[in-house]
C-alpha cells in the first residue's frame, strides 16, 4: 500500500517565454494554462466519484507575470500528464506541486479507517455543512487518503470517495487492520438497538456506563466472551455489552454465501423509512442508497449510484408487458438527452411476483414504499411508468459485484489503488 507521494515542484524564475509573452494578454495566459489543466482532468479523472484531479491556479507572489499551480489527484498518470504539460510547452508557470494520493505525510502511517459510529456521514467536499454523499455503517474499513483539517478524503470498499469527519473512524496502520478482520466479526441483522456499554470487559465495569452502543442492521461488530463465557458486543472503540441472544447476528461467512435473489426480502428493513439524498442505510435513503443496502443486506457490495448501478449486471429488455423482468432486478428511470444518451435520475427494485410492483426511495414519495408499473393497479406510478428507460440484472457472476466475504480479507484492502 505504501506509495509514493509525488511533489512536481517546477521553478522557472526567471525564465523567458518567448514571444507567447508579448502575442497572449496575461488573463489569455491564465485560461490557458487553466484550459489545459482541465483537459488533463476530463481525460484521467472525468468522474470526480472515482478519481480525483483537483487544482487551484494563482498568480505567483513572487512573479505577477506567471502562475502557481497546487493540486492533488488519485491518479499518477494525471500528475505525469500534468508534468509533461510544463515541460514541453511554453507555459508562464512558475511552481507546480501536484501530491499524489494516497500522502503518507498526511496519514500519519495510517492508511486505513475503520468505522466506529452507527452510522457515517460522508460529505462532497470536507465540512458539516456540505452535500450528504454516502453513508457507511459501524466496522466498515475504508482507505485514508488525504487530510484537510479534520476532514479525511478516503476511498470506499465500492471505490466511492467521498470526505470523512475524524471523529467518526479509527485510523489504523496495516497491521491494525490485519488484526481486526481475523478477530470474531458478525453483521447484526436485528432492528435498530441502542445497548448500554462498558469499557472494557463487562464482568469488571465501573458502575457508570460509557456512550451506548447504537446499532443499524448490516453493521459488523465483534463477538468476544468474558470471564464466565457471557457473550459481548465489541466495538471498535472497546465498548461492550453484555447480550443473550445471538440470533440477531450473523457470521461473515455465512453472511457472504447467501444468495443475492435475497436481496429482495431485505426491503423490509427499509419500508415506511424516510426519504435521505445521500442516505445510505436502513434508517433513511435515497433510491441508490436504498438498493444498494437490500443487496448489502444480501452479503453484496454494489456501486453507489444509479448511474453507476445501471453500468453493470445484464441488460433487461423492455416491452410494454413488462414480460422479461424478474424479482431482484433493478429498473431505472430517467429522460433521454438530446444526443438520444440516457440521463439516469431514479432506480428501484422489481417484485415479479406482484405484478409489476416495485419498491424505492423516491423524493416525491417522502418515504421508502411500493408501486407498481401496471396501470390497472390502485398503486399505479404513471410518471414512473413514463420515465423507465433500462432494467439490469445482476448475478454472482457480474463484473462490478463484490462479495462482503471479500472485503473483510486483508487483501482486498491490500491491492493498489
Amino acid at each position: 500500500m505504501n506509495r509514493l507521494i509525488v511533489q512536481l515542484i517546477i521553478c522557472f524564475g526567471c525564465m523567458t517565454f518567448g514571444s507567447c509573452r508579448e502575442e497572449i494578454p496575461p488573463n489569455s495566459e491564465f485560461k490557458l494554462v487553466e484550459s489545459k489543466l482541465e483537459h488533463i482532468q476530463k481525460h484521467y479523472a472525468p468522474d470526480s466519484r472515482d478519481h480525483k484531479f483537483e487544482f487551484q491556479l494563482s498568480t505567483s507572489p513572487t512573479d505577477s507575470q506567471s502562475f502557481d499551480i497546487t493540486g492533488y489527484t488519485t491518479v499518477a498518470e494525471a500528475a505525469d500528464a500534468a508534468q509533461s504539460l510544463i515541460e514541453s510547452e511554453n507555459l508562464p508557470i512558475h511552481q507546480m506541486e501536484i501530491r499524489l494520493l494516497p500522502d503518507m505525510t498526511q496519514l500519519e502511517g495510517k492508511p486505513f479507517g475503520i468505522i466506529k459510529v452507527s452510522i457515517a456521514n460522508l460529505r462532497s467536499k470536507p465540512g458539516h455543512s456540505q452535500e450528504l454523499a454516502t453513508q457507511l455503517l459501524h466496522g466498515m474499513p475504508v482507505w485514508l487518503l488525504d487530510r484537510q483539517d479534520d476532514w479525511y478524503l478516503v476511498r470506499c470498499a465500492d471505490n466511492y470517495l467521498a470526505w470523512l469527519n475524524k471523529g467518526d473512524f479509527e485510523a489504523v496502520d496495516h497491521a491494525q487492520l490485519n488484526d481486526y478482520l481475523s478477530r470474531n466479526l458478525f453483521v447484526y441483522t436485528g432492528g435498530d438497538i441502542r445497548l448500554t456499554a462498558y469499557r472494557g470487559d463487562t464482568s469488571q465495569y465501573s458502575p457508570t456506563p460509557t456512550v451506548p452502543i447504537d446499532l443499524s442492521p448490516g453493521a459488523i461488530v465483534e463477538v468476544v466472551y468474558d470471564e464466565v463465557d457471557i457473550p459481548q458486543l465489541k466495538t471498535i472503540d472497546d465498548r461492550r455489552a453484555a447480550v443473550t441472544d445471538l440470533s440477531d447476528l450473523m457470521t461473515i461467512e455465512r453472511w457472504s454465501e447467501q444468495d443475492i435473489s435475497r436481496s429482495l426480502s431485505n426491503v423490509n428493513y427499509s419500508l415506511g423509512r424516510p426519504y435521505l439524498w445521500g442516505g445510505t442505510s436502513t434508517r433513511a435513503a435515497d433510491c441508490s442508497g436504498f438498493t444498494k443496502m437490500c443487496f448489502y443486506m444480501a452479503g453484496f457490495i454494489i456501486p453507489r449510484d444509479a448511474s453507476q448501478q445501471v453500468k453493470i449486471g445484464e441488460e433487461v429488455p423492455l416491452d410494454d408487458e413488462l414480460t422479461n423482468l424478474e424479482s431482484n432486478d433493478l429498473i431505472f428511470f430517467g429522460r433521454l438527452r438530446e444526443d438520444g444518451s440516457q440521463r439516469i435520475t431514479h432506480v428501484a427494485l422489481y417484485d415479479n411476483l406482484r405484478d409489476g410492483t416495485f419498491f424505492h426511495a423516491g423524493a416525491d414519495n417522502g418515504f421508502i414504499k411500493s408501486q407498481s408499473l401496471k396501470p390497472d393497479r390502485p398503486d399505479y406510478a404513471p410518471h414512473r411508468r413514463e420515465s423507465l428507460l433500462a432494467a439490469r440484472r445482476y448475478t454472482h457472476e457480474t463484473a462490478g459485484l463484490i462479495r462482503i466475504g471479500d472485503v473483510l480479507s486483508i487483501d482486498f484492502w491490500g491491492k493498489p489503488l
